[in-house]
């Protein structure tokens, strides 16, 4: 017989492995099972431990958790120690503490909503609005973005409409900017054309459809870790943006100017273009069709109608409104 045999064993097809091999390699596999079935459950122990929970896409596109304390300041918070101005941090502080506690509620998501409504319609003093106002417009002559940021942030409760405001936000979005944006400079801009998307008012409409033009950016560098690193692509996102925060505004204010929009640009088609080679005018047609869906639907405007599902319907096929 010979002498290796007794080390081996017969396998499918009659080939044969050495015992010892064998042993060896099955022991690995469960070293490295047992590796990482630990190594899993110790995520998901750090996971339901975090005192985190998920919320939402902030500029830069990151999944993020808010704490589930009202104190903890969440990630792209407007950083309050780049400046000096302590009654400003007072009203930010107590601002977004009640809009913290508002949003992580206990009895649910309904609950929670209405928290929040509840909190945003207690109207700040006048002397305090004025303050912010006034903070604002220095923060940006001065280029104090997280100052700005911080006193934009504060309109979030407490204050309905706001025209000094709007009437800022333009010299905000063409400030005179660097050959690279800082990450608040960036984030400024961002919040700026969110701010807008929740004022209902003509003015605040009307600069977010100068916004969706290539003319409103201007020639001069736009890059920033939190936008797009070269210009084209940031502009091309803040024209997008622009679009989609115009669709936040009553169907009286964003309708007629997203229907004019869809004129200019006819093609509904979506698009799959790298992030690198995309420009505005490749999915605008899309992207402003979907806002006009998003605002029927939203207030229950007959002949709403995905611009998925129109791209794909056989023109026979009869119109299904949305199920509100």
């Amino acid at each position: 017989m010979n002498k290796n045999a007794k080390y081996s064993q017969k396998i499918a097809g009659g080939a044969t492995l050495p015992h010892r091999w064998s042993i060896r390699k099955v022991l690995y596999d469960m070293a490295v099972i047992s590796s990482m079935t630990v190594i899993i459950f110790c995520v998901l122990i750090v996971l339901l431990l975090s005192p985190m929970v998920l919320c939402q896409v902030e500029p830069g596109g990151v999944f993020l958790y808010p704490s589930s304390s009202p104190d903890v300041p969440r990630p792209h918070d407007p950083d309050l120690s780049s400046f000096d101005d302590p009654f400003l941090k007072e009203i930010y502080e107590r601002t977004m503490i009640g809009i913290r506690t508002a949003e992580i509620h206990p009895d649910g998501p309904a609950a929670r909503v209405q928290a929040i409504a509840d909190f945003c319609a207690v109207p700040k003093p006048p002397e305090e609005i004025d303050y912010i106002v006034a903070a604002a417009r220095e923060a940006v002559e001065l280029q104090q973005w997280s100052r700005y940021r911080a006193a934009l942030w504060c309109t979030q409760a407490g204050v309905e409409i706001e025209v000094r405001l709007v009437a800022l936000s333009r010299e905000m979005l063409q400030a005179p900017r660097g050959e690279k944006l800082s990450d608040e400079h960036g984030l400024a801009i961002y919040d700026t054309l969110e701010f807008l998307g929740r004022t209902p008012i003509e003015s605040a409409a009307d600069l977010l459809m100068e916004a969706t033009t290539l003319e409103f950016w201007g020639p001069g560098p736009l890059r920033s870790r939190r936008l797009r690193p070269d210009t084209q692509q940031s502009v091309t996102m803040l024209r997008s943006q622009a679009v989609r925060n115009l669709g936040k505004l009553p169907s009286s204010l964003s309708l007629p100017r997203l229907e004019e929009l869809a004129k200019q640009y006819p093609d509904k088609s979506a698009t799959s273009a790298p992030v690198e080679e995309y420009r505005f005018e490749m999915g605008a047609g899309y992207t402003i069709a979907e806002q006009i869906y998003n605002v029927k639907v939203r207030e229950g405007i007959p002949g709403a109608m995905h611009p998925f599902v129109e791209l794909y319907r056989e023109p026979s096929e009869p119109m299904v409104e949305p199920v509100l």
